[in-house]
């Protein structure tokens, strides 16, 4: 179970600024969860995906990623992005598998931008 202040900020969002999906188990466990938070250029916004370890490999990521990207793109905005560590080996791939740009990022070796044009 969800403490009372995750559960609030998992569902109660700024729909003006922000998106959120959440995959739910059979059981009610969240299994799940991609969000994208708007940029103040309005145009740009930043994606982060979770998926629970004994769902990761089954399509729940590719889903989830598609179906953020299709909500940005349907409220016009021109691109999606976000950071990986360069060590997460399957979000690199699965980022690389559905178009992403994967970039190093200069400012931090550690990680990697992954970005895709909505336009």
């Amino acid at each position: 179970e969800l403490p009372p202040k995750m559960l609030v900020r998992y569902t109660q969002i700024d729909y003006d600024r922000e998106m959120a999906i959440v995959a739910i188990a059979d059981d009610e466990r969240i299994i799940g969860v991609v969000r994208y938070l708007l940029y103040p250029d309005r145009d740009t916004c930043e994606f982060a995906l979770t998926v629970a370890d004994e769902y990761q490999g089954r399509g729940l990521g590719s889903t989830l990623m598609r179906e953020i990207a299709a909500l940005a793109r349907g409220k016009g905005l021109k691109r999606i992005e976000g950071f990986v560590l360069a060590s997460n080996d399957g979000m690199l791939r699965l980022m690389r598998h559905l178009g992403y740009r994967v970039e190093p990022e200069p400012s931090d070796p550690t990680m990697r931008l992954c970005s895709l044009d909505l336009g």
